[in-house]
């Protein structure tokens, strides 16, 4: 039975149709020219108002703001490549999209990390002031997690642009540009009504080793640590050590665990490489210590006398 004109489905109750079916209350325009092509193909030409779909996310971005019902989805006046779900539109959690939502929908290849990832985990209290975000220091495309390769292959080596926005909602932006071999240990969460992207607990713990100043100094990362002890997973912090391959990350990260009481044969391994000078101290921005700080097993200076509270 063909659809008269008034009970086609028109291309916003398409859009918006699709975007509540995958819990998504923000869409930059390359998610939606994706979703708009799909239903192109997949609505018969004779149940959908629109004709034909849609070449590039410029295409969406210009029909949604000139034709598009604003109570249904609107532009997003932080960034002008993300579109939000209207006030016109019932969702299951209804809390407008917070900084975070903005900032992973802006960039598909930024990841909550450092301090940001370690409150997002519940491991810190501090209250953090600026959002930390991580992304791969390589050129080229950035291929968002979730996607198909059908999905790639339609938008093109240059379909998707990776904003880096300087502040959002009146919150600051830091970004940190990591080598590829850092990206490790990244996933995706959902969590009230929200796609976010992180680094693990585990791999947020091992950043905190790496840079404590960006982590909430060293004193909070270690309270980080220690309040993790009951559920880290060591065999993940292993696999994210090894990928992130820094010979001082293997002596500090099998340090802390063992004066902590846990053990691995992996450890070792790691203190039979173990080699001083250089870089090898616990606290990377303070001096090294005297020669009596240097821990014999991992051959690392000891050059702070901050202590993991319940682990002494």
């Amino acid at each position: 039975m063909k659809y008269g004109h008034s009970k086609r489905k028109s291309l916003l109750q398409a859009l918006v149709e699709s975007l509540v079916a995958d819990h998504r209350r923000i869409a930059a325009d390359w998610r939606i020219l994706l979703l708009q092509r799909r239903a192109t193909r997949e609505i018969p030409e004779d149940q959908r108002r629109w004709k034909k779909a849609w070449e590039t996310p410029w295409d969406a971005r210009c029909w949604l703001v000139s034709n598009g019902d604003w109570e249904m989805l609107k532009p997003l006046d932080e960034c002008d490549s993300l579109f939000v779900l209207g006030k016109a539109v019932t969702l299951q959690d209804p809390t407008p999209p917070s900084a975070i939502d903005v900032l992973i929908e802006a960039n598909p290849a930024a990841t909550l990390s450092h301090i940001t990832a370690l409150h997002f985990h519940g491991l810190t209290e501090d209250m953090p002031g600026p959002i930390h975000l991580s992304v791969p220091n390589a050129k080229g495309p950035v291929a968002p997690r979730g996607l198909s390769e059908e999905d790639l292959t339609e938008l093109g080596p240059n379909g998707i642009t990776c904003r880096r926005l300087k502040s959002v909602f009146n919150t600051e932006v830091i970004w940190h540009r990591l080598q590829i071999n850092r990206m490790v240990g990244v996933k995706d969460y959902f969590r009230a009504g929200s796609h976010i992207r992180a680094m693990t607990p585990e791999r947020a713990l091992l950043e905190g080793l790496l840079s404590p100043e960006s982590c909430g100094g060293l004193s909070g990362v270690f309270k980080s640590w220690a309040g993790a002890m009951d559920t880290i997973d060591l065999a993940h912090v292993i696999e994210c050590v090894e990928a992130i391959d820094s010979a001082v990350l293997r002596q500090r990260v099998g340090y802390l665990l063992e004066r902590c009481g846990i053990h691995n044969p992996a450890f070792e391994l790691w203190a039979a490489g173990a080699k001083p000078g250089g870089s090898a101290k616990m606290d990377p921005n303070a001096p090294f210590g005297s020669i009596t700080q240097v821990d014999p097993r991992w051959k690392l200076s000891i050059n702070t006398d901050l202590l993991l509270e319940g682990n002494q």
